[in-house]
């Protein structure tokens, strides 16, 4: 860790020199669970817990004229109650990034804060922060109805044919994912691989369009490759993924995204394959609002629906969420249904750059955890916890 601090030192002086605009910025963020217990088993003994959740340096430049540019994040992290192992010091974020006329973008590295990232009100924007902690957050579930996110490493175009319209082309080397089997885990991201060229070409391009329509919103369409070559794929594979959504901006302090995705077959039956459909909403009106978003997964035997309603409101000095969400599982034989549900009112209290967050959390479901939302099918057991965050931001 210190030699990585000293190289991200090294790198911020040689930055400033080469570039004309540069900004170094970063977080911590630390977790605690008061206590955690199981409801429906008396003899299971409460619980409590804590970590060092993340911690990073950013540094990112640019030149004067606006056409060239680099960003470079060091990042550690406690990941073991979610994803298994904890992590090391890792370049979590690194790109650089070139216009060369003002209709052309070209971009180099990797981004896993999300680029192209479709599902804007369903996603990330949704919880803001609490993702796996406070909050619940199947990101699988939602990036599929709403696909789009890149966030493996590669070279990508963006070209403006005129103002209010991009069209974004990937050509991927690591961190493919889809709808089906999840967007990229840390051990996919990957600073350099190797793919054969018959797989990039053109099985495993993304292509990602998006247009606006001046006082009225976006429209956001997304392919992504079968990850292989096409001449490889069996009569019962696929083509690729698609997904078309629009996002409602035109009225004020209400945005609106309606969207589905589904997968291309290539000789199959297209009922072999999910059809995604989703919408969700967020209003605003002074100190207060409601965020909700509705999803379902249909498939020939099995419908899988996730739906989360959160109303919040600013006091001045601290804020209150309630999120309240149900996840069902319903399959044609009945023998395996599942239905789940959570509530967790939370509260908020902003100090500058820095953020406390206390809530408590009531569910009978797998989580919350890196995209969880298990249901459990036979005598699901309810469960308690109270957790609590302290970030920083500078």
């Amino acid at each position: 860790m210190k030699k990585l601090i000293a190289i991200s030192v090294m790198i911020a002086l040689v930055a400033g020199a080469a570039f004309a605009q540069t900004a170094v910025s970063g977080a911590f963020e630390a977790r605690f669970w008061l206590i955690e217990a199981n409801l429906s088993n008396d003899d299971a003994e409460a619980t409590t817990r804590g970590l060092l959740h993340t911690g990073y340096v950013q540094l990112s430049g640019q030149n004067s004229e606006g056409t060239f540019g680099a960003l470079a994040r060091v990042r550690a992290e406690n990941m073991t109650d979610y994803v298994g192992t904890g992590q090391a010091a890792r370049w979590h974020r690194a790109f650089a990034w070139w216009r060369p006329i003002p209709q052309l973008r070209i971009f180099l590295g990797m981004d896993p804060d999300g680029l192209f990232e479709n599902a804007a009100l369903a996603g990330w924007m949704f919880h803001q922060g609490n993702e796996e902690f406070i909050g619940f957050q199947p990101w699988d579930f939602w990036r599929g109805i709403f696909p789009g996110n890149w966030d493996g490493f590669g070279l990508a175009f963006t070209i403006t044919p005129m103002p209010g319209f991009n069209i974004n082309l990937v050509i991927p080397t690591s961190g493919a994912g889809d709808h089906t089997q999840g967007w990229p885990r840390h051990e996919d991201r990957q600073v350099r691989a190797t793919k054969f060229l018959k797989d990039v070409y053109p099985g495993s391009l993304r292509l990602n369009a998006n247009f606006t329509i001046d006082g009225i919103g976006r429209v956001l369409f997304n392919y992504t490759g079968p990850q292989e070559n096409f001449d490889d794929i069996a009569d019962d594979g696929n083509l690729g993924d698609i997904g078309l959504s629009f996002l409602l901006t035109a009225v004020d302090g209400l945005q609106v995204q309606v969207g589905f995705s589904t997968r291309i077959p290539k000789d199959s039956d297209a009922s072999d394959y999910p059809l995604m459909l989703g919408l969700a909403a967020h209003y605003a009106e002074g100190d207060w609002g409601l965020k909700t978003r509705f999803g379902a997964g249909i498939q020939e035997s099995l419908t899988r629906v996730h739906g989360s309603v959160m109303p919040w409101y600013n006091f001045g000095s601290f804020r209150v969420n309630l999120d309240i969400g149900i996840t069902m599982l319903a399959y044609d034989d009945d023998a395996d249904n599942g239905f789940g549900f959570w509530v967790t009112p939370y509260l908020t209290v902003p100090a500058g750059p820095g953020t406390f967050q206390i809530g408590m959390i009531i569910y009978n479901v797998d989580g919350p955890g890196w995209n969880s939302i298990n249901v459990a099918r036979e005598d699901p057991e309810m469960k308690f916890a109270i957790p609590m965050r302290f970030s920083y931001s500078f």
